[in-house]
């Protein structure tokens, strides 16, 4: 099982590059040699609908070698909102039958599996923003604040720097009031120019 993200890793070590840390995928050349290893027993994937009634929702899938589970949910969702699907493509490989409710376990299952990733974060609208660089800006802090607390801790900051030294340097200087972390105000609008 491949992820998309797994490509750019792959190519980077089939050419001979670098691996940049920091990436959310990861190599799969060695399957290319020996299609017999593995490489991953799950995939996950998100992907955003409007659901009629409720607005905009969102549905996180993982993927193993015989189940998908997708668990649909609005951007706020309440306690227990979730509309689930679950699919075994040993019996039905065209998903044609739910049977999410007559396998609670196995749900319970794949629901924690899809737990350890990252909950997604709801997309910036910029039609507010008259700057498009400061949308930009907003997306980048919502990218990089991975515990999605609202601020970006230097750890946080520095993931995925192509720059170390500079970024170093530019943490502190976004960092008006110096409590060591940068708000989203701090972020959006002391990094016009930077990241």
């Amino acid at each position: 099982m491949i992820e998309s993200v797994d490509i750019y890793p792959t190519l980077c070590e089939l050419s001979g590059l670098p691996i940049p840390g920091g990436l959310d995928g990861r190599s799969f050349a060695k399957v290319l040699e020996d299609p017999t290893l593995g490489h991953r027993d799950h995939t996950i994937q998100v992907y955003p609908r409007s659901k009629e009634g409720v607005g905009q929702v969102l549905g996180r899938s993982i993927r193993t070698d015989r189940y998908r589970l997708v668990e649909w949910k609005a951007w706020e969702p309440q306690e227990n909102s979730a509309d689930l699907e679950l699919y075994d493509y040993h019996q039905d490989p065209l998903e044609t039958k739910n049977i999410a409710s007559a396998q609670p376990q196995l749900v319970a299952q794949l629901q924690a599996l899809l737990g350890t990733h990252p909950a997604a974060k709801p997309p910036v609208k910029a039609a507010g923003v008259a700057d498009p660089k400061l949308a930009e800006r907003e997306t980048l802090f919502i990218k990089k604040d991975a515990d999605s607390d609202g601020h970006l801790s230097h750890a946080e900051f520095m993931a995925g720097q192509k720059d170390p030294d500079q970024a170093r340097q530019r943490f502190v200087k976004f960092d008006i009031d110096g409590d060591g972390k940068l708000s989203r105000k701090e972020f959006v609008t002391s990094g016009k120019s930077g990241s």
